[in-house]
């Protein structure tokens, strides 16, 4: 089972609209889905306890879904990326 995506893992991937992170994963590296211009929303479980602070660089219209309270609801608030909370 995957627990980490690593740094740099899908930049400037041009195929990826949503993504779905399976429970288990706990960390999302720097610049994982940096430049995605496709990316409009990624699922992100209670899980996942750290996200790099440019994991998300330049991309403008993504959603992150998150359990309210979680590590990914407190980073989208702190990075102003917006969030839908389930």
């Amino acid at each position: 089972s995957l627990r980490v995506i690593e740094a740099e893992a899908f930049e400037s991937c041009k195929a990826l609209k949503t993504v779905n992170i399976k429970e288990g994963l706990t960390h999302i590296g720097d610049e994982a889905f940096k430049d995605c211009k496709a990316l409009k929303e990624i699922h992100i479980p209670y899980s996942v306890g750290m996200i790099a602070e440019d994991a998300f660089e330049g991309d403008n219209d993504l959603v992150i879904h998150c359990g309210k309270g979680s590590y990914a609801h407190e980073y989208a608030i702190q990075s102003g990326i917006e969030f839908v909370t389930d």
